[in-house]
């Protein structure tokens, strides 16, 4: 392309594009984009090939780079011209995305079929009746909720695994020349340094990464093809097994995660959706005595809070009495 430095590598830019480069290299990079405006709209084209590529066949095939970034370039260059002219037309997204699949997917999915080869000398951590909080060698936290287990890979190798069942709550450790890549069923969560939790139980129709802080991407790889969806913080995705589809959405905040930091936050949310939550969390039964309840909403925070603080509360709030009856509270509207 005339406006990109010749001396910039196609395995340099692509490897900023995909997230998988040295710090030093990153720097180089963020220096070149911030030179020149053309720049940094060059690699915006190019990460929203990455972000727009959909499906993606999973062949480990060698890649020669230099060829494929030409065969990109022009690419973008045609479109860039077609401007020039006057005759500003849409890009083709179905020829972006099997460019895409020839530049860029190649690469990555080659890393992820060595990740998905096992290793040895796999350390086990494992929660059973209650939730565990443990520190990894690269300073790294985890939170297991009941039922849950990991298996961690020697963090000295070029990047660190983690294989896992049930629902973990991760801290990461920022390392850009270590990625961080968390193994479930048929999906990969990638990231550099974040905050994010999943779950990923046998038993559940689907696959949840939730990120609270930083980004993550998130991989469906199986037979026949491979997606992914990018989630930045406040992001859901949702993996569905039997559709082996990708959904991404906005989760209802101080929900998801109440196993691991004990918050509750609701937002003129429904009563019925509170109770569901605390009978959930809480491994109690309550009973709506009085339809007008139902239709009812409250606002507020909880910070490990006791079930009964929390109704009592409620209460006040919305003028219902809470009357415990052996193990079920039953909610009755004050006349």
């Amino acid at each position: 392309m005339s406006h990109i430095d010749e001396h910039i590598a196609p395995e340099l830019l692509l490897a900023y594009i995909t997230q998988d480069i040295s710090t030093a290299d990153a720097s180089i990079i963020e220096a070149w984009i911030q030179s020149k405006p053309e720049h940094a709209e060059y690699i915006e084209q190019c990460k929203q090939v990455w972000e727009q590529s959909g499906i993606l066949l999973p062949k480990p095939v060698d890649v020669d780079v230099a060829q494929a970034w030409k065969h990109m370039s022009s690419r973008i260059d045609s479109f860039e011209a077609q401007k020039q002219k006057g005759k500003v037309q849409k890009l083709n997204l179905r020829m972006l995305f099997r460019i895409a699949a020839i530049v860029i997917i190649p690469l990555v999915i080659i890393s992820i079929y060595v990740i998905l080869n096992p290793r040895s000398e796999m350390q086990q951590i494992a929660a059973k009746n209650t939730s565990i909080h443990d520190t990894l060698t690269d300073g790294s936290t985890i939170a297991l909720a009941p039922d849950s287990k990991i298996e961690v890979s020697d963090f000295e190798a070029p990047t660190r695994e983690i294989t896992m069942q049930g629902e973990v709550f991760f801290t990461v450790t920022k390392n850009p020349e270590k990625p961080f890549l968390v193994k479930t069923e048929n999906t990969i969560i990638k990231v550099v340094g974040t905050k994010f939790n999943v779950i990923s139980r046998a038993n559940k129709p689907e696959i949840e990464v939730i990120v609270e802080s930083g980004k993550v991407l998130f991989f469906a790889v199986h037979h026949t093809d491979t997606a992914l969806v990018t989630l930045e913080a406040g992001d859901k995705g949702i993996y569905n097994k039997q559709t082996q589809k990708l959904l991404k959405l906005k989760p209802e905040k101080g929900v998801d995660l109440f196993w691991h930091n004990k918050t509750l936050l609701f937002q003129k949310t429904k009563i019925i959706d509170i109770i569901h939550l605390l009978e959930k969390n809480y491994s109690v039964n309550i009973t709506i005595a009085s339809k007008e309840l139902e239709n009812m909403r409250f606002t507020s925070t909880f910070e490990n809070q006791p079930i009964d603080t929390i109704l009592w509360i409620m209460g006040t709030t919305l003028d219902f009495t809470c009357i415990k009856q052996d193990s079920t509270y039953v909610l009755q509207a004050n006349e």
